[in-house]
């Protein structure tokens, strides 16, 4: 699966083209307001738990590898005009390059009529941002992509176009903090 075509689930819409409720339970804990992985002794309060201090909370994660695309995380901002801003993480078996990524992604952005406003690949990363109608809703994307151990990692911020002004510096934020971990990912 390719960037473009894992959007009709992520975009805050359902299949139909209809708003996604989100339970209060389901944003508190995956709220974007100040996510941060600790790494301190097991004997700490919040040691091994992703911490989202501004909410008060920490949780363990569900950390298990899944076969060929998974969502692994998804965080929101609040809601406002009727779509919540978020920042998933997916990651997909890919055998082939970063370039053929990319290549693939733009070639479906445009069969969905898709405009890519930025793209470039630079040391190991594929970076694109891009916007459009989805689901009768005007939407704007920032995603990065990078390939390790033939897995592409794929970090994607949505918002609403009329939203971008106002989020994109925390989204874009959010998604260019991600790195890979050594190690191998298991499969």
């Amino acid at each position: 699966m390719s960037l473009a075509r894992r959007h009709r689930s992520l975009s805050g819409l359902n299949s139909k083209g209809e708003e996604m409720r989100y339970g209060i339970g389901v944003m508190a804990a995956v709220a974007l307001c100040g996510i941060v992985v600790l790494a301190a002794g097991p004997a700490e309060k919040g040691a091994g738990k992703l911490v989202f201090a501004k909410n008060g909370f920490a949780i363990a994660p569900l950390d298990e590898p899944g076969k060929g695309t998974c969502q692994v995380l998804m965080m929101f901002l609040p809601a406002s005009d009727g779509f919540a801003p978020n920042v998933n993480v997916q990651t997909q078996e890919f055998g082939g390059t970063l370039e053929e990524y990319g290549a693939l992604s733009k070639k479906q952005f445009e069969e969905m009529k898709l405009k890519t406003l930025n793209d470039k690949i630079e040391k190991g990363v594929l970076t694109l941002e891009y916007a459009g109608e989805m689901q009768k809703r005007k939407l704007h994307w920032y995603a990065v992509a990078t390939l390790k151990g033939g897995k592409v990692y794929l970090i994607t911020a949505t918002a609403a176009e009329g939203q971008w002004a106002d989020v994109s510096g925390k989204l874009k934020a959010c998604v260019d903090s991600f790195e890979t971990i050594e190690g191998k990912a298991q499969k």
